[in-house]
């Protein structure tokens, strides 16, 4: 949903944006509509009735003030808004005097960070119509009244309309009518996309899979709603939640758990959400052993960390556990037992009695210089060939 911050100050800022004036004397909102400027004379004896027409014509560009308005949106979409608020301005030149600052901010954050702290949050933003009676009761959303109320209500189904509202008040623009469901499948195997019970039936005679979370209350409604069920809720114009009307505990409910149930036992069925299952999943339904899962799908989604690792371990190439090499060797295999860390160490702290500070020094930036040499050329390396890499 789109919505408009809560704030006397940036009450004018939020409207203006939409191309709409501010009456300030009762918040309400119309659209803005072009002034002929008036004439500061009496015409000339020379001037034409065309040339008076026209300059009573020409329009004079408003004034709406000037301020920063702030965005919130996907970080995906950031360039995308930015574009948009351009053109916006290019075909507005009376709303030049606003900027737009552009934070990346999702619609999953988007209400915690309202409700945190309201006066340090967007001016417009995005976020799911579960979120809308909270925000309303932190004071973070302005009421819609006048034209864009009217908006609302002649421009959306009756579904829509109502998520933007918590009583009789409207506080959003939908940006979508309805959270949808989505079933992707493989026309070759499921014959009735309109029937689960035919899906789970062809899905188990072709030994594929059908996957669903049905442990998520977003999906369990989907058989609930199905059956007849009410899952409602009612809220107070403050957004507090003073009533619900819910019919799960019903025979239409016990039917929807009856279906959940016959799923869930069916072999071909499988529970969950995150996205490296599906993947796996995906790969099931296309006839993918599990030697195949591991070689084209669990192997390519960890080359980014084994490449990390490798780069990270190619920077320390010449360095090896000294320690112990110190600990159990003496002067009879100096010769063949010494690395680099333990000849540096016997030079400077050997017992010589003749330190050699300098040359050891050298020894430790050469195998310095060594080392980070092999991590740039790792690094490089794993770039081009995976797309992976420390910097």
């Amino acid at each position: 949903m789109f919505k408009l911050r809560n704030s006397e100050e940036k009450r004018k800022t939020s409207l203006t944006a939409c191309s709409k004036s501010n009456n300030a004397g009762n918040g309400e909102t119309t659209p803005t509509t072009p002034t002929t400027a008036p004439s500061s004379s009496t015409s000339t004896e020379g001037e034409t009735e065309t040339t008076k027409t026209a300059a009573a014509d020409r329009p004079t560009l408003a004034d709406y003030g000037s301020g920063t308005i702030k965005i919130w949106v996907a970080d995906k979409v950031v360039d995308f808004t930015q574009a948009r608020c351009d053109e916006f301005f290019k075909a507005n030149p009376d709303m030049a005097g606003y900027t737009v600052e552009i934070q990346a901010t999702g619609e999953g954050d988007a209400a915690g960070n309202m409700v945190t702290d309201v006066q340090a949050g967007a001016d417009i933003f995005g976020f799911a119509q579960d979120q809308l009676a909270r925000l309303v009761a932190a004071g973070a959303l302005m009421p819609l009244t006048g034209y864009y109320e009217n908006f609302v209500s002649t421009s959306n189904d009756a579904g829509a309309v109502g998520a933007s509202k918590v009583g009789n008040t409207v506080y959003a623009f939908p940006i979508t009518s309805d959270n949808g469901y989505f079933l992707y499948y493989d026309k070759s195997v499921v014959t009735d996309p309109t029937n689960l019970d035919a899906i789970v039936a062809d899905c188990e005679k072709a030994g594929k899979n059908i996957y669903m979370e049905i442990n998520s209350g977003w999906y369990q409604t989907a058989f609930f709603f199905a059956t007849g069920c009410k899952l409602e809720y009612t809220t107070d114009e403050s957004g507090a939640f003073v009533g619900s009307d819910i019919t799960y505990a019903s025979k239409e409910g016990v039917a929807a758990f009856k279906a959940l149930i016959n799923l869930a036992k069916s072999p071909s069925f499988q529970n969950g959400s995150s996205i490296d299952k599906t993947t796996n999943l995906a790969a099931i339904v296309d006839g993918a052993n599990r030697f195949q899962q591991m070689l084209h799908i669990t192997l390519p989604g960890l080359v980014p960390t084994i490449m990390v690792l490798f780069i990270l371990r190619m920077g320390n190439i010449l360095n090896v556990g000294y320690e112990k090499i110190l600990l159990l060797y003496n002067s009879a295999t100096y010769s063949t037992a010494d690395v680099i860390s333990t000849y540096t160490y016997r030079l400077s702290f050997g017992g010589s009695g003749n330190p050699m500070y300098s040359k050891s020094t050298a020894i430790g930036l050469f195998n310095t210089i060594i080392n980070v040499f092999f991590l740039m050329l790792t690094n490089m390396i794993s770039k081009k060939a995976t797309d992976a890499g420390l910097f």
